[in-house]
């Protein structure tokens, strides 16, 4: 619960990148238990760079990346192509 609240409030860019890398790597039998958290900054993320982690810890859970549909698509629009591509990969 405290990294999902670090990725949703943290003022710092690197600690919210670093929450979602966190989030990415848990079993994939917790997984679902923190899509809301992912899906949810996902939605209100403003740097590109942690709209990247969010994305790619998204995309390493099948069942995630199905909750996360409508923020993924939303996210498909990002300026940053890198953070498109790991969008697109979720």
């Amino acid at each position: 619960p405290n990294i999902g609240r670090a990725l949703r409030v943290d003022s710092s860019v690197a600690v919210r990148a670093a929450a979602a890398a966190a989030l990415g790597g848990v079993k994939a039998d917790d997984a679902v238990l923190v899509a809301k958290d992912l899906t949810d900054a996902l939605n209100a993320e403003k740097e590109s760079r942690v709209r990247k982690e969010i994305a790619l810890a998204i995309g390493r859970y099948p069942q995630v990346s199905k909750i996360a549909v409508t923020a993924l698509t939303d996210a498909l629009a990002d300026p940053d192509p890198a953070t498109r591509a790991a969008v697109a990969e979720a």
